[in-house]
């Protein structure tokens, strides 16, 4: 039977808070200019969007991609502790079954 140690959480968000705040105190007007570009970015996405499906050649893909960058120049505050909350509660969880099968 397997002796080693045994891990029950992962901490990536904790990881990620500390790595932004020591980004973010270095220069809190780049991020600042950088969610402004990120907000200004969708915007103009969603406009652009709207004119030419108006048009009739409306792209969904371009404005999904365009979101996605969008929301991380916007976001990185909530949007990747989000994702890292959510894997994490996967890692957790595969964590927490094997833990049950080797006891």
């Amino acid at each position: 039977m397997w002796k080693g140690s045994v891990v029950n959480t992962v901490g990536l968000v904790d990881g990620w808070n500390t790595l932004w705040g020591a980004i973010s105190g270095v220069s809190p007007q780049f991020w600042t200019a950088v969610t402004v570009i990120g907000v200004a970015l969708l915007v103009v996405a969603v406009i652009g969007f709207v004119w030419s499906k108006r048009t009739g050649r409306g792209n969904s893909q371009m404005l999904l991609w365009t979101i996605v960058i969008a929301a991380l120049c916007a976001g990185p505050q909530a949007l990747i502790p989000l994702v890292l909350k959510v894997v994490e509660l996967l890692i957790d969880l595969v964590i927490a079954l094997f833990n049950a099968i080797v006891g």
